[in-house]
């Protein structure tokens, strides 16, 4: 121990000689293994880590496949005749979303609920936080009304208390006894889930509709031995059969897909991760590049201090231990501070990540964070002590005098090496800083498309009503109230209602034909279904392109009407034919005819990189008697006002409390809040790709700087003897940058090359842009100016040489 302790002294003293190249090395592992620390638990925690259920790899996320949707839900009675028929599965289940109020103290808070299949639980394999789960004979008709709650929702509103078990609160109106609490990671069935409630799918009222909308999302875990391509065969085959025994309401039913749970949560964030990734695999790579150099000049610079050493009678084995004591106090000091980085960037990553990014609550530096950083550490320690130790072992005591005369000149394989070592992280500096540019404009792109909706101005609020609105005239009644003591708030401009705002992620569709156009049960067509009211497109600004707006006059006892987008136009009418008819199935007892009255712009309703929606818009006083429970609870309200929208809220709650207290609210903000969200994914990983990019560019320019000055200090004579002879300083820049320039520019056609043949992989992820070449040139020139700028310092160095002093030391 005495001895480590005598090594590690010498070790520190060693590195206090050279503060230079000790800050060097520290700097660069910190970054590098704080960067590739957090990435790895970002990457564990999404892509990696088992779900927390029992035995994850046995669940299965299946989907129904349609021509227009490869992944559609269920319907109530198709669930049920899967959960009969098949016998791969050693469980199904079923969930849909659900709109919940919770009656608090004056406060009616609107929650995202979901009905869940009671035996779900048990297919999970999951045990609750505190109390029990669902169970199977809560499915059943006339069963105690029960819940669970989330985690969150029992810290926030419950407080967390035991005694919150057992406690019976009132949801939508409704008496609920609270049995239980969610865990605190539970990912389904969906992210946000505030309380969950049976599906008692025998008791609801629509299980022998064949023809009943499509709601449910469907899981199922696999029976022992069975695989998931064989469940997905037995569940085609069963679709397949009821096709056949229902050829009219199950016409568009092709198959089913059944997809690993853990590839369903994940999503489309997988390719971004995977992007990301490789991104700090680069830069590892490079700051491995850039550690070697440095441990390169570091073990030339001491040959002649080795062979000096061992000529004065120092073991081998002695030197061998002194040089790993470096080695390891370095890599132990950059460790260290690399951990601290990662700790605070993971920390941040919870933070500012968008609550879309799957799994990211449980992003955390624990146990696997911190052995993934000591094993770079460990890595780190072995290679910057391989190159001195193998100086020390190859060392002669003959050798001594003349190293020492001459100085560490180090061979010219080395400088080679060294050479390629930093074209190397030049060329994967450039190929992140050209990817970089790719998603810049991709992101840039999305920011310019019209998304079919002015949103500056406008606030934005979820407001739910209690079941005791049954009709389609009371919830016209609740609208005319409430937007009438709207309107007469100083500053507002309009007043509109949707059942389903654009960029909000609900998903509801319906089937249509074109009255007179005979169409297969198969080729039906499916639209988004909207209900406004008369003043929501002026509120949100969405422009009618021809025919009449939908209007006070278009009531329940009026010709039903309906205005269209300009896709479905384009693709199914005739614009040369007016009053044209629709043929819509948003109901249990089959199409009803619509006539179009008007044409609106195309609305970007779920993203702003698909294609243009086919969007029907029915008059909020003639929606069928069958959709008044969901418009009851998915109304979005939107208000154009003068004055900040953001500051609306106080005011807008007041006016709901005034017409219905009973009603809840959620979701409040503005139209601009909501578009930014869902930009939020995109920004959030540009973010962390940028910052990936600049750390691969310092390291690849200070590995530059490095080799140049290293190579300026061997030269030193020589240029002494260039300037005593009458070169200018012009000259001795001239021979300087021009060894910067040639390895800059070398670095920039492979690193050209490389970005050539990756770039189809990363035009996916940014949305198939292409990169203008001028962004190229542009960013290819910025990195050679960044390049010639870190010759340019040591060669201001080199031309100022004294050339007696430079002579005097040859």
């Amino acid at each position: 121990m005495d001895s480590l302790a005598r090594d590690l002294r010498y070790a520190l003293r060693q590195c206090g000689k050279q503060p230079g190249f000790a800050a060097a090395v520290v700097c660069t592992l910190a970054l590098t293994i704080g960067a590739n620390t957090t990435m790895f638990a970002m990457v564990s925690a999404v892509l990696l880590r088992a779900l927390p259920f029992a035995d994850p790899e046995r669940l299965v996320w299946i989907a129904s496949v349609r021509p227009d949707n490869p992944g559609a839900p269920f319907s109530l009675p198709e669930f049920m005749d899967y959960r009969e028929a098949t016998r791969t599965l050693a469980g199904i289940a079923a969930y849909a979303n659900w709109s919940a109020s919770l009656a608090g103290e004056g406060v009616t808070e609107r929650l995202q609920g979901a009905r869940m299949s009671a035996g779900s639980f048990g297919i999970l394999g999951v045990s609750p936080a505190a109390g029990r789960l669902l169970q199977d004979a809560d499915d059943r008709p006339g069963a105690p009304h029960v819940a669970v709650v989330s985690y969150r929702l029992w810290r926030r509103q419950l407080g967390g208390a035991e005694d919150a078990v057992g406690r019976r609160v009132r949801i939508n109106g409704e008496s609920v006894e609270i049995v239980g609490v969610l865990p605190a990671q539970f990912p389904l069935p969906l992210r946000d889930v505030d309380v969950v409630i049976p599906l008692v799918p025998d008791g609801d009222p629509t299980r022998h509709l064949r023809n009943s909308a499509n709601t449910l999302r469907v899981f199922g875990r696999l029976a022992p031995g069975v695989t998931s391509e064989q469940a997905q065969q037995e569940l085609t085959s069963i679709c397949r059969s009821l096709r056949s025994r229902f050829p009219l309401e199950y016409a568009r039913k092709e198959s089913v897909r059944t997809t690993a749970m853990r590839e369903a949560l994940i999503g489309d964030h997988r390719p971004m991760m995977l992007l990301l990734l490789a991104s700090v695999v680069v830069v590892l790579a490079t700051a491995l590049a850039n550690l070697l150099c440095l441990v390169l000049v570091r073990a030339a610079e001491r040959r002649a201090e080795m062979s000096i050493r061992i000529a004065l009678g120092a073991s081998r084995s002695h030197l061998v231990r002194q040089l790993g004591a470096e080695a390891l106090a370095l890599a132990a000091v950059g460790g260290f501070l690399g951990c601290v980085l990662a700790a605070w960037a993971t920390s941040t990553v919870v933070v500012w990540a968008p609550s879309s990014m799957p799994r990211v609550g449980e992003v955390v530096f624990d146990w696997r964070a911190l052995a993934f950083a000591a094993g770079l550490t460990l890595a780190a320690t072995v290679l910057l002590g391989v190159a001195p130790i193998g100086a020390a072992l190859g060392a002669r005591a003959r050798d001594a005098l003349r190293l020492a005369s001459r100085g560490a000149l180090g061979d010219r394989r080395n400088h080679h090496v060294r050479s390629v070592l930093v074209v190397g992280e030049i060329s994967a500096a450039l190929v992140l800083l050209l990817a970089t540019a790719l998603l810049v404009q991709g992101l840039l792109r999305l920011q310019r498309v019209h998304p079919g909706f002015r949103p500056d101005g406008v606030f934005q609020a979820r407001v739910s009503l209690p079941p005791s609105y049954r009709s389609p005239e009371e919830l016209a009644g609740f609208y005319e109230r409430l937007s009438r003591r709207l309107f007469a708030s100083p500053g507002i401009r309009d007043v509109g209602l949707i059942s389903v705002a654009p960029m909000s992620g609900l998903l509801v569709t319906v089937p249509f034909t074109v009255a007179g156009q005979p169409r297969t049960e198969r080729d039906v067509p499916a639209a988004n279904l909207r209900v406004i009211s008369p003043g929501y497109l002026a509120a949100v600004g969405t422009r009618l392109l021809r025919g009449r707006p939908l209007s006070e006059r278009d009531r329940s006892d009026a010709p039903p009407v309906a205005l269209v987008s300009e896709a479905l136009a384009e693709k199914f009418l005739a614009r040369d034919r007016p009053g044209q008819q629709l043929l819509i199935d948003d109901n249990n007892t089959g199409p009803r005819p619509v006539e179009v009255v008007g044409v609106v712009e195309n609305v970007r309703q779920a993203a702003l990189d698909g294609p243009p929606a086919l969007d029907v818009y029915l008059p909020l006083r003639q929606i069928h008697p069958d959709g008044v429970a969901f418009l009851r609870n998915n109304q979005f309200w939107m208000v154009k006002t003068e004055t900040d929208p953001a500051a609306f809220r106080v005011r807008f709650v007041a006016e709901l409390r005034a017409v219905d207290p009973d009603a809840a609210i959620s979701s409040t903000g503005t139209m601009r809040q909501y578009l930014e969200a869902w930009l939020a994914p995109r920004r959030f990983s540009l973010t962390l790709f940028v910052a990936f990019s600049l750390t691969a560019v310092l390291l690849a320019v200070s590995g530059l700087y490095g080799l140049v000055s290293y190579t300026v200090s061997q030269r030193q004579g020589e240029i002494g003897l260039r300037i005593a002879i009458g070169a200018t300083e012009r000259d001795v820049h001239r021979l300087i940058l021009r060894q910067a320039a040639r390895l800059g520019l070398v670095g920039a056609a492979v690193g050209l090359s490389a970005a050539a043949a990756g770039r189809p992989l990363v035009s996916r992820m940014a949305g198939e842009v292409s990169l203008d070449p001028v962004a190229v040139v542009a960013t290819t020139g910025i990195l050679l100016a960044v390049t010639i700028v870190a010759g340019w310092l040591p060669a201001r160095r080199a031309a100022r040489t004294e050339p007696t002093l430079a002579l005097r030391g040859e």
